[in-house]
């Protein structure tokens, strides 16, 4: 028995991604060194829009089909007590789960063979399991909260609402599976220093934090609320002037509370969607796979578009602050190689990136510092670049 076009366009939606990762993983592991490095962390810059892409496609094609209605009738005899009325969000919601958590699943365990990571099987199913988590089952539940909407019904908010509480439990579970603890610091150099600059900058600065590199030898500095967190592995890569540049970098997140306003953005988002679609729903229904798609990758592209624009507002004012511009470069290229990024990316990567590529961060920096041509290049030159 052939299978419908309408299931056979879903089924493909579902494997191309767990394809593509096994194609990536077969070709870097059959390499070796740097060429395979550079193979994985080429495709997996790729991976949030692999992410949001299968579950946008998904749900496009699913109503291209018909609905509900029309995937039911199309389903083979076979596969008619899978596919009966009831539970219909569970039905809908399982299969692009199940497929983004194999392709995870194989993304985490080729990290931990090319980057030689030190993570147990069961590390890389929680991490596997809290990305889905974060990011897939949001997205589905936001899926079924407009479908609510669409139909006429206000509970659809709460569905939307269900999606913001889930994505923010599944991010904690993320960074506790990856190994991500804060540890508030009483005393120490590191800790004066960062008060000293918060106070400098009229912030009141409630905790400095450590946060063990963990499996994933994480390398970064973070800015939340009142507070901020280097990881323990910093003083390797970066000198002291280098790690005052990534502090005042993170006080001036805190500072401008870009995590507040970025939150902000997205939830301004799909209030606007939401409204625009329940009111229009009777004239928009016959572009409901174009509205799906306008839904999932909407709100996602301005928060990451508002948080591009937020690293660059950041290494902007902390080098007004430092007066350092040199060394705030230098900050950023050992960051960027001690944490693996890649310091290019294509324009396609980068729109579902929350961070600018390096290149583009150096050049912003050396603009605000006035740097001429000249010292740009041989900065970049004295950098690696």
């Amino acid at each position: 028995m052939s299978i419908p076009a309408e299931l056979a366009s879903l089924v493909v939606v579902l494997l191309f991604p767990i394809v593509f990762a096994a194609l990536f993983r077969y070709r870097a592991l059959r390499d070796s060194g740097d060429g395979r490095y550079a193979i994985w962390y080429g495709f997996s810059r790729y991976r949030r829009f692999i992410r949001v892409t299968t579950v946008a496609a998904w749900w496009a094609l699913w109503d291209a089909a018909g609905g509900w209605a029309s995937v039911i009738r199309a389903s083979p005899p076979m596969l008619l007590r899978f596919t009966l009325a009831n539970h219909q969000h569970l039905r809908f919601s399982m299969p692009p789960i199940a497929a983004l958590f194999a392709f995870l699943l194989l993304n985490y365990s080729t990290d931990k063979a090319v980057a030689d990571l030190h993570w147990s099987k069961m590390a890389i199913v929680r991490q596997a399991w809290w990305s889905v988590v974060q990011y897939v089952v949001p997205v589905l539940m936001i899926a079924a909260g407009f479908e609510a909407l669409f139909a006429g019904r206000y509970s659809g908010v709460l569905w939307i609402i269900g999606a913001a509480i889930t994505h923010r439990v599944g991010m904690i579970f993320l960074r506790l599976a990856e190994g991500m603890r804060f540890h508030t610091l009483k005393s120490g150099e590191l800790r004066n220093r960062s008060l000293a600059m918060a106070r400098k900058m009229g912030l009141d600065l409630r905790s400095v934090c450590i946060v063990p590199a963990g499996k994933g030898h994480l390398t970064n500095a973070y800015g939340g609320s009142r507070m901020i967190a280097l990881t323990d592995t910093l003083p390797k890569y970066l000198n002291r002037q280098q790690i005052d540049s990534a502090i005042a970098h993170e006080l001036i997140h805190v500072k401008r509370k870009h995590g507040r306003l970025g939150s902000l953005v997205v939830l301004t988002a799909f209030v606007a969607l939401a409204l625009s679609m329940f009111n229009l729903r009777g004239r928009m229904m016959q572009l409901r796979p174009l509205l799906d798609l306008v839904v999932v990758y909407g709100p996602v592209l301005l928060f990451y578009y508002f948080s591009r624009r937020a690293e660059f507002e950041a290494d902007r004012e902390a080098v007004l602050f430092t007066g350092d511009p040199e060394n705030a470069i230098r900050s950023l290229v050992n960051l960027y190689r001690g944490s693996s990024v890649p310091i290019t990316s294509s324009k396609l990567a980068e729109l579902f990136q929350t961070h600018p590529s390096l290149n583009r961060r150096v050049l912003a920096i050396a603009k605000v510092a006035e740097f001429s041509q000249e010292r740009i290049l041989q900065v970049m030159k004295e950098a690696e670049l």
